[in-house]
């Protein structure tokens, strides 16, 4: 309403100050204003749906959280029925509460990256073996293409299987 009363006043002030416009001088500086005044009030309107959207979505967050406190501990080993001793799944307690969708997503995501890599690990000591005492003059570029051929069977056959 405040900004619709700018609009007006200016509208008004155009019309009592340039009595001299042409009156398609002053159609185009009125339709100009409503235009700034109609961008305006679009991007109020949007920045009050963002504002109403974070706010649900931490609405949503809390409750979730607070539910997820509620909750009982995850044990860390379990009894089978035959009494042996099993190690929990903590993918398979988040696939029970799934009803906690938000923070469910979240936790399989997280859970389910690998803590190491074998392959990334092999690259690494491979790499050792290539930079050596004997070898510190190497360039970042030859040390690559070195670690790279010694690889080079693997990549082709990977490549070929691909195509």
């Amino acid at each position: 309403m405040v900004q619709m009363n700018k609009l007006n006043t200016k509208v008004s002030k155009y019309i009592a100050d340039d009595t001299d416009v042409q009156p398609a001088q002053l159609g185009r500086r009125i339709r100009a204003e409503q235009s700034k005044f109609s961008r305006n009030v679009i991007m109020q309107e949007q920045v009050d749906s963002v504002n109403l959207g974070e706010q649900f979505l931490e609405n949503c967050i809390n409750q979730e959280l607070l539910a997820y406190h509620n909750l009982p501990c995850l044990p860390m080993e379990e009894k089978n029925s035959d009494d042996t001793i099993v190690y929990t799944n903590p993918l398979d307690w988040w696939k029970r509460h799934s009803h906690l969708r938000l923070l469910s997503s979240v936790a399989k995501r997280i859970l389910c990256v690998p803590a190491t890599s074998a392959s990334s690990e092999r690259v690494f000591s491979d790499a050792g073996n290539v930079i050596t005492e004997d070898r510190t003059r190497l360039t970042p570029d030859t040390a690559s293409a070195l670690v790279l051929l010694k690889h080079w069977d693997k990549i082709e056959d990977m490549l070929k299987s691909h195509l």
